[in-house]
């Protein structure tokens, strides 16, 4: 996988050259026009065995002359203003005037080249993508009609036969015939992310489509900012364009109710959704989270009222009280207006570099009312502030993400492992939900078949103690499928001292989820727990 890697990554990132098949004649120009899209293809050490990784060119231009984009892994990452010239049975694709990838066609569908570096060679091949469909799937929060206040998750599912690459976001306030008209759109979000194992029950469903474990889309969204200040009826629409420029839009009518909210509110400004963390050495790897929260009058947050939580575990409390001249401007007559925001620095130290993570912000205001502040999932970049050109270069966020995750599909496991280990006997788990830290657990007793099962709701945080066993070893994997585990799910957290399993499932996280924890003992014997938790909308009600 590692050699798949370094194609991609010489291709765009580290600027090294292919050596292709030899020129043929040069006569016969524009013989081929390769406008469209493309699949890449790999074969290790050219022995006519290709395999499809996910990657995608996209060409653009005259046949002779144009440019190229590479679309790879589930990033919806591309790197673009390359350009290309096809001179008989050959395509010379130069990436910014330095480096040129010449490839050979074997017909006007399929092109070939060989990298050779004199250690190892590998063969790639690209093949034409014909017939391209619209992308599929569902808009499943808010549902039709549902009446909503303050924060609300907008997701979803979307799968391709080629790749996604964009999913937007849009609000109208006109009635649903002119609705139809994007005239009357308002963006909302441009950039919504596909998060991976977000939705475990398409990805078994549509197991032979390739993007199948990306499916799940999510957002938090603010109502407060939306028409009427989120009060009274409005539409919200969701398009999603694949690789080749097809869309598919759906949408639906929703009823603000903010008049009546007793909650508090507010959002997260860094980092970005899906964005980067970044700690430097000389700072402490500290990053400094930002975010603004305010709860409707006469009621008022305490400086201390405000949880920081990353992976559904706490990390203590937002400093508060801090003047933001845009919130006082947007939100006059609140009792925090003067001082809605705050922060929080976050010890990136504690993450591995490249690591994918949830946070939320938890408000409890002075009447006791309680809600989630934002949502953020985020990737930690760590840096030693030993810059140089070759250190700058060979430290890429998205090609070592890549790498990150290739290497995790590596270390799936095969449920039949753990066959022979012995369920735990039928003693309960004690769980416990919210943010308030004096909530008493709860038992939850295991079924017939031995599975622990609890529902929670979308932005609902769960605490899960799952062994009293103090000296014992424990693992946790996420059922995938039949046969096949994966990680725990993301943004999750297994305290391995405490046995305690910390989740707080974010925008675009619905349906069941099947974790699989393995206990081994100091003496050596092994137990295993079976618990399915069951996400369901937290926004379902109708007007």
């Amino acid at each position: 996988m590692k050699r798949i890697l370094v194609f991609v990554s010489v291709l765009v990132l580290w600027g090294f050259i292919l050596n292709a098949s030899p020129q043929v004649s040069m006569s016969n120009a524009a013989a081929y026009d390769i406008t469209g899209v493309w699949r890449l293809y790999y074969d290790d050490y050219c022995i006519d065995s290709y395999y499809f990784e996910g990657d995608y060119i996209k060409f653009s231009g005259s046949s002779t002359s144009g440019a190229w984009e590479l679309y790879y892994l589930f990033t919806r990452y591309y790197d673009s203003g390359m350009t290309y010239q096809v001179s008989g049975a050959n395509l010379a694709m130069t990436e910014y005037g330095y480096d040129t990838i010449t490839g050979t066609f074997v017909n006007n569908n399929t092109i070939e080249a060989v990298y050779n570096d004199g250690d190892y060679f590998f063969c790639f091949k690209l093949e034409r993508v014909v017939n391209d469909q619209k992308p599929f799937g569902n808009f499943e929060l808010p549902a039709e009609r549902a009446v909503v206040s303050g924060s609300i998750s907008i997701s979803g599912w979307v799968l391709d036969d080629t790749m996604v690459t964009s999913i937007k976001i849009y609000y109208s306030s006109v009635s649903a015939s002119a609705a139809k008209d994007s005239n009357n759109w308002y963006l909302v979000e441009d950039e919504v992310t596909c998060l991976w194992g977000a939705r475990p029950d398409v990805a078994n469903a549509y197991w032979y489509n390739y993007y199948c474990d990306f499916a799940g889309w999510g957002y938090m969204c603010l109502t407060y900012f939306l028409p009427n200040g989120g009060y009274g009826p409005y539409m919200l629409h969701v398009v999603a364009t694949d690789i080749a420029g097809n869309s598919t839009t759906w949408s639906v009518t929703v009823y603000g109710n903010n008049a009546n909210r007793v909650k508090p509110f507010g959002a997260i400004d860094t980092p970005g959704q899906c964005g980067w963390a970044e700690g430097y050495a000389s700072e402490n790897y500290l990053f400094r989270n930002w975010g603004w929260a305010l709860t409707p009058w006469p009621n008022s947050i305490p400086s201390n009222g405000i949880g920081v939580y990353v992976d559904g575990v706490k990390l203590g409390n937002v400093t508060y009280d801090l003047y933001r001249s845009d919130i006082a401007g947007f939100f006059p007559g609140y009792a925090n207006t003067y001082g809605a925001g705050g922060y929080f620095d976050i010890d990136l130290s504690k993450y591995e570099d490249f690591s994918q993570h949830t946070l939320y912000w938890y408000a409890v205001d002075s009447d006791g009312n309680k809600d989630g502040i934002g949502s953020r999932y985020f990737y930690v970049s760590l840096w030693d502030d030993t810059w140089s050109a070759e250190s700058s270069k060979s430290k890429t966020n998205f090609a070592s993400l890549i790498e990150n995750k290739r290497a995790k599909e590596k270390k799936k496991l095969s449920r039949t492992q753990f066959a022979h280990i012995p369920v735990n006997p039928p003693e309960p788990i004690s769980i416990k939900r919210g943010s308030i830290e004096n909530t008493e657990y709860r038992c939850v007793f295991p079924d017939e078949a031995g599975l622990n099962r609890l529902t929670v709701k979308t932005g609902e945080r769960i605490e899960i103690k799952v062994s009293e066993d103090q000296f014992s070893d424990i693992t946790g994997y996420t059922v995938l499928n039949e046969n096949t585990l994966g990680p725990l799910p993301v943004g999750s957290t297994l305290d391995k001292k405490s046995k305690t399993f910390y989740w707080v499932p974010g925008p675009g996280f619905m349906g069941k989820y099947e974790c699989l924890f393995i206990e081994k003992g100091k003496n050596g014997e092994m137990s295993k727990r079976n618990i399915v938790i069951e996400v369901n909308p937290k926004f379902q009600n109708n007007r």
